[in-house]
This record gives structure tokens, sequence and C-alpha cells, in this order.
């Protein structure tokens, strides 16, 4: 069993609660296709989302059907702004220096810049 703080700050199981969240109701095989994680997955996923009571599932005939709870959707609410403050964040702006050196690579050495002792050729 996931801790729901570990399972929340992935990637994959992030992205299904946000599709949760825009469309409502899903399909598992349908929310497996447009998250890109596999029918398997997505039923663990649904599993331990309902453990801590972030989704509802029913089953539609030989279907299940998946949809947030209103704990769901407050917690989707605030991974959403999450998500749209990290992506507006840009990279902190590096000092000039090591801008200059990313233009200006330094040549590596080699031994035709060594300087000749005598005798040598």
């Amino acid at each position: 069993m996931a801790d729901l703080s570990t399972l929340l700050l992935k990637k994959k199981p992030v992205k299904v609660v946000l599709l949760l969240r825009e469309e409502g109701e899903w399909y598992l095989s349908e929310l497996a296709r447009r998250s890109g994680v596999t029918y398997v997955y997505i039923v663990y996923l649904v599993k331990e989302f309902a453990k801590y009571g972030l989704v509802k599932a029913d089953r539609k005939g030989k279907k299940m059907i998946v949809k947030l709870t209103d704990e769901g959707a407050q917690i989707a609410s605030v991974l959403e702004e999450l998500n749209r403050k990290l992506s507006a964040r840009q990279e902190p702006e590096k000092p000039k220096e090591e801008k200059e050196k990313k233009e200006k690579p330094e040549k590596p050495e080699s031994k035709l810049d060594e300087p000749k002792h005598e005798g040598e050729e």
C-alpha cells in the first residue's frame, strides 16, 4: 500500500487525478489510454485512491466507471494550482561568469600545446 503523499508526488498519478477532474466520469480503459499508463496500473491507482476516499468506482455492466469524490476534487484543484505555479516558474538566472564559461568553452590542453624541451621535436 502506497502512502498518499508519496503517490501524489509522482507524475502519472497526478496526471490521472487531473484528467479525472477535467472530464468527471471515466471508464478505466479510456482513463488508462488517455493518461498513458497500463490498464493494470490504472486499476492499482483507483484502488489506492479509493482507500483514501479520493475516487468512487461503480460498475456499469462489465465496465468500471470512476470519478472523483468531493475530497478528490479538492485535492485535484490543489494539484492543478501547484502544477500551474511550478510550470510558470522560470529557471533562476545564472551568474554572468557561468554564462561566459558556457559560451566560450575552454580548449582542452593537448600535447601539441606543451612547450618543447631541448632535443625534442
